[in-house]
C-alpha cells in the first residue's frame, strides 16, 4: 500500500457491475453484482474460487461477513426484493446457502452480521435475527 499502486486485479467478472464487496476467510474476497450473483475471488491468484448464483437475477446489494464455528465463515448477501441469503462454508470447504430469510417489502440498503443478522430497508424499517437461536 506505500507505493499506491494496485496488488492484484480481478478479472472475469460478472455480468453486471459491483454492488457489495466483502473480505471472507484469508485469502479470500466475496463480490456481489447487479446479476444477483455472488462470486468469490482469490487475492493472491486473482482467480474466481466460486461463482453463487444468490438471487435469481435481482441485484446484490450488501455482503456482510461473520467469523463462524471451527474457524468457518457466513457471508450474507441480500437482494432488492427483500430477501437475505445467509452463506456457509459446508463440510467440503465450499460456500453453500444455509437460510433465506425475508427480510422486508422493499429494497435492503444496509445490512450487518454478528450473532445476529441486522438489516435496514428502503423503508426506514431494521429487522434483526438471532442467528444463535439457531445454533449458529
Amino acid at each position: 500500500l506505500s507505493s499506491g499502486e494496485c496488488s492484484i486485479e480481478m478479472e472475469g467478472e460478472v455480468d453486471g457491475f459491483a454492488h457489495a464487496i466483502c473480505c471472507l476467510r484469508a485469502g479470500e474476497v466475496a463480490m456481489g453484482s447487479t446479476d444477483g450473483i455472488i462470486k468469490v475471488w482469490d487475492t493472491q491468484s486473482g482467480g474466481c474460487r466460486a461463482v453463487l448464483p444468490a438471487h435469481g437475477g435481482s441485484d446484490v446489494t450488501c455482503l456482510a461477513v461473520r467469523p463462524g464455528a471451527l474457524g468457518s465463515r457466513f457471508v450474507s448477501g441480500s437482494r432488492r426484493d427483500g430477501y437475505l441469503h445467509v452463506w456457509g462454508v459446508g463440510e467440503n470447504g465450499s460456500w453453500q446457502c444455509t437460510w433465506v430469510l425475508q427480510g422486508h417489502d422493499g429494497g435492503i440498503t444496509c445490512l450487518a452480521m454478528s450473532r445476529y443478522v441486522v438489516c435496514g430497508s428502503q423503508g426506514g424499517r431494521l429487522r434483526v435475527w438471532d442467528l444463535g437461536a439457531r445454533g449458529v
